[in-house]
Parts: C-alpha cells; structure tokens; sequence
C-alpha cells in the first residue's frame, strides 16, 4: 500500500487518539465496583524479579506505568520501532492496531514527527482482581506524517483527548488490556 494510503488512517489514529490508543467499544469498559471484601494491591505484592537494570522497577506505580507507555507510544512513532510499545500490552487490539499502522508506514518509506506529549489529571477509578481502571488526560503537540519522498501527507496540530485504560500487573510489569477514547477537545 502506498505511503499516502496509510497515511490518512495514520494520521486519523494520531488525532483522535493522540496516538495512544482507540478501541472498536462504543461505550468505556469500567470494571464493577470492588466487593466489600478486601482485594490485594498488585503494586505492592508483586513478587520480586530479578530483570535487568533497564527494565523498570518491580515497585513501578500504576501512574509511572502509564507515563512511561506513552512515551513508548511518541517514541514507536518517532522511530519506527514498535518493539518497546508492544510489549506494554496484552491482547490489546487497538494497541496492534496502531503499532501495525506505524509499522506500516516505516515499511513504505515514510515517517512521523511528533511533538512529545503529557499525561495530565490522572486518576485510578477502580481496583479489581488485580485489574485498575486509570483515566487521564494527554496533551499532544502537533504531528506530521511524511511518504517516502519527504512529502507531508498529513498534518495537525495537537490538542487534548481524555483516555481510560485498563491495565493489570503481569510478569513484572503492568500491561495495557484495554484503552478507550473517552472526549477530544
């Protein structure tokens, strides 16, 4: 497929999602409430790994996670590499969605510059069965999506868009599920 071709979904996930994340759910997904009874923290009873020194911390907070998987997300767009933000999810088809977008446009020659964004307003709604439940709001500076001749064959400005995640602890790191785009302003 041509660079061009790619580039609207592209550049339609950059904006409306501000290439985080989307879903194909018409409505958020938010977990029932916690039972009365008590739940355990997945934060502090994760079992200690023994992983290398560039992997994050076992005592990593659910609000770093998420810090750390947009960047992720602006560096896979940045370079083209969707390695690092793929393997922050699990079973997380708008995820794959847009790492096979950015592949797809790397493929092809083409590239993305992005301004870096911020996490804002971050807020964990539930706990359950080691799931959270996290909206946030990001801000995003403007995008260019170039072909392979160097050509803009998108561009935007940036703005702010409001996500929700649900993300779970797993082999000693948080894990993206699910993400749903909430509002875009």
């Amino acid at each position: 497929m041509h660079p061009r071709h790619l580039a609207a979904p592209l550049a339609a996930l950059a904006l409306a999602l501000c290439l985080g994340a989307c879903t194909d759910d018409p409505e958020p997904k938010v977990e029932d409430p916690p039972s009365s009874t008590p739940s355990v923290d997945p934060v502090t009873s994760a079992p200690p790994t023994s992983e290398p020194t560039s992997e994050p911390p076992s005592d990593e907070t659910p609000e770093e996670f998420i810090r750390r998987f947009q960047a992720a997300s602006f560096d896979m767009q940045s370079s083209g590499d969707s390695g690092p933000y793929r393997a922050l999810t699990q079973n997380c088809r708008s995820c794959d969605n847009l790492a096979d977008s950015v592949d797809g446009v790397y493929a092809d020659g083409g590239t993305v510059e992005i301004s870096p964004g911020s996490v804002h307003n971050l807020q964990i709604l539930s706990r359950r069965k080691g799931t959270l439940v996290i909206e946030y709001d990001l801000r995003i500076g403007p995008t260019v999506i170039f072909d392979r001749d160097g050509e803009v064959t998108q561009e935007f400005a940036g703005g702010v868009s409001q996500f929700q995640l649900n993300i779970r602890r797993q082999e000693g790191t948080w894990r993206v599920l699910r993400i749903n785009t909430l509002a875009q302003r």
